[in-house]
């Protein structure tokens, strides 16, 4: 997502803003569909909450504006669309077979569900490692070691 314009107010008018979503999926060729994989719907759903969230801002300074923010919230409105492609009545409405037109079955969303958190712990250990290393890196001196 490219912010082409930020929201601001200048003496009074409202310059809306403007933003532009760069999406780099497979294009069709004479053998073969184009389809989207749930990870580059994942992907859309996560970069289009940028593009809402630039879209939607309401401050009246373009240093504020739209991902302008505090570092925590910068990622807040996409991770939010984000997770709206793992609600299993989303995922109905969204997903198609090329050729029938049906939707996804529901043992295969169910599936999908229950796997996307695998492996959730670990990935939390392994950045609380990170986490651990970069304050002992970053405090450590002479005097303490």
């Amino acid at each position: 997502m490219f912010p082409l314009l930020k929201r601001a107010k200048i003496d009074g008018a409202v310059i809306p803003a403007a933003a532009a979503m760069l999406c780099n999926f497979d294009k069709p060729t004479e053998s073969r569909v184009s389809l989207l994989p749930h990870n580059d719907v994942v992907t859309f759903f996560h970069e289009f909450g940028h593009v809402m969230h630039g879209m939607c801002s309401h401050a009246n300074y373009s240093r504020f504006s739209g991902t302008s923010v505090e570092r925590d919230f910068v990622e807040l409105p996409s991770q939010m669309l984000e997770n709206w492609v793992w609600d299993k009545s989303v995922l109905q409405r969204v997903s198609k077979h090329f050729e029938t037109g049906k939707p996804l079955p529901d043992e295969i969303i169910d599936k999908k569900i229950a796997i996307k958190n695998l492996l959730g712990a670990t990935f939390t250990l392994r950045q609380l490692f990170f986490g651990s290393f970069d304050f002992l890196l970053h405090s450590a001196n002479d005097k303490n070691l």
